[in-house]
């Protein structure tokens, strides 16, 4: 056991050490080599934590295998006997006479609330009772309780994932391993009503913070350019607290006065609606074992349309310029039966911590299309191809390489905001579960039952009053208990 509390002990270190370093990592260095094989950036997915984790496990299935018998027999099992050169080594140990102390030691034994068993041994009896036993299942319990947290917590560090997907109303989501599509109908921004403190658009443009706020009228405190501070009542009704500001040269919300933002979204299952859901803040969309959290919003923007992008190939064949439709359909190639088919079209290329890729923004930052390589309907691989970048990456490796050298048909178009959802799958969310409900009953146990345990032996004397040996034993400080056997042997 002390071995499983060191590796916890360790666990729990490595894991704030990477968080923190994680926290201040300079910038440009997530992609350094002690970051990529510690893997920092997501540190609960790592290959040491998962590492650790196992070996404690072990560490506990050795730990719950060697006590459960011992726990079982103590449960469901019959006491233990002692005699009395045993007994006089208990703190508890009393001796007493009566006369008939058999007769005396079952009535003991009741008032204590035991059930009790009896020997005969050669010159004495000896009676071993106890109550609680089921609080003897507590460790049991609560070992495995906690096998099942690590087991389940393994289970979802190798097979669950988490990406983030992104998408303005009408918007249908779509990914290869799921069975159904998320199709986002409404993102509204929610803010909270004007109170002290809050900052505030006036009627001329300018701004200012809520100082007093007085039946329909508010106080607001300005800033001169002179570095004097003014104040003016302005009518309620002429304020706006849902104004935008400058960042990053687009116009986005003041989240300063957001009370919360919602996506609206519907699950379609072969094109057909299934259901609607709301997904906010700490509730999120739950269907077929994946979570959709809404975690954050992003500044429409512009979005950008493309019709056709020229793509050049050059094998060792030759060099040929090709145009495809994003999504369209495959594009033959003169040499062999080679032919493109053209997939996902992405304006600004990025990929976000857990590899997948998204656009960071509607404008042309980083054009990348993803591109299938065909030969006679056999596929080769695919790679994303980028404009005045020849070569390929995250895909396979291919017999030619290509690069975007124009788009055609660019067209802009103002968007909407931005949804920005986390979708996680995990399923080893049943086993968490179980371990959860193990543990509960085992501190029920442990702390709800005291395991009590009495024994007696009983000499038999030739002449006058019996000899009594007594002893007690009790968990969890039960000083009733002890007090209750006490004062019956004072009376």
């Amino acid at each position: 056991m002390k071995f499983a509390i060191w590796i916890l002990v360790l666990t729990a270190v490595l894991s704030l050490f990477s968080l923190i370093i994680g926290e201040f990592l300079p910038t440009g260095t997530s992609q350094t080599l002690f970051v990529a094989l510690f893997e920092l950036n997501n540190p609960f997915r790592a290959w040491w934590f998962r590492l650790l984790l196992g070996i404690l496990s072990i560490s506990l299935t050795v730990c719950i295998v060697q006590r459960t018998p011992t726990l079982i027999r103590q449960a469901f099992g019959i006491p233990v006997f002692f005699n009395q050169n045993v007994l006089r080594s208990f703190k508890s140990y009393r001796r007493t006479n009566q006369p008939d102390g058999e007769v005396w030691a079952s009535r003991l034994f009741n008032r204590l609330g035991l059930s009790y068993h009896r020997i005969e041994k050669g010159g004495y009896t000896a009676l071993s009772g106890k109550s609680g036993g089921l609080s003897r299942l507590a460790p049991l319990l609560l070992h495995s309780g906690l096998l099942l947290l690590l087991i389940g917590g393994l289970i979802i560090g190798i097979s669950g994932y988490s990406l983030h997907v992104r998408g303005s109303a009408g918007n249908i989501i779509t990914n290869p391993e799921w069975d159904f599509a998320l199709r986002i109908d409404k993102f509204e921004l929610f803010y909270h009503p004007l109170s002290i403190n809050q900052w505030v658009e006036l009627p001329d443009g300018l701004r200012g913070k809520v100082v007093r706020v007085q039946n329909d009228s508010a106080r607001i405190e300005l800033s001169g350019h002179s570095g004097k501070v003014h104040y003016h009542w302005f009518p309620k009704d002429s304020l706006e607290n849902d104004f935008l500001i400058s960042k990053g040269g687009e116009l986005t919300p003041y989240q300063g006065n957001i009370r919360s933002y919602v996506t609206t979204a519907t699950i379609l299952v072969d094109d057909s609606a299934l259901f609607e859901d709301r997904i906010e803040v700490n509730h999120p969309l739950r269907f077929n074992g994946y979570r959709f959290y809404q975690t954050s919003f992003e500044t429409g923007g512009v979005n950008t349309d493309v019709d056709t992008i020229v793509v050049q190939v050059q094998s060792d064949h030759g060099t040929e310029i090709v145009k495809l439709t994003p999504e369209g359909d495959s594009v033959s190639l003169p040499w062999l039966n080679w032919s493109l088919k053209p997939g996902s079209f992405y304006p600004d290329f990025k990929l976000d911590q857990d590899m997948q890729p998204f656009s960071a923004s509607g404008h042309l930052h980083n054009p990348a299309m993803r591109i299938k390589l065909f030969d006679d309907n056999k596929e080769v691989g695919e790679r994303w191809v980028f404009k005045q970048v020849l070569g390929n990456m995250g895909g396979d490796d291919l017999p030619l390489s290509l690069h975007i050298v124009n788009l055609v048909g660019v067209t802009t178009r103002p968007a909407d905001y931005i949804t920005v959802l986390n979708v996680r799958k995990e399923s080893g969310g049943w086993v968490i579960w179980a371990g959860f409900i193990f543990v509960t009953i085992g501190l029920f146990l442990g702390y709800g039952l005291n395991y009590r345990q009495a024994w007696v032996v009983i000499v038999k004397k030739p002449e006058g009053n019996d000899e009594i040996h007594l002893a007690i034993r009790c968990s969890n400080n039960d000083h009733g208990f002890r007090e209750r056997f006490d004062s019956i042997l004072t009376k």
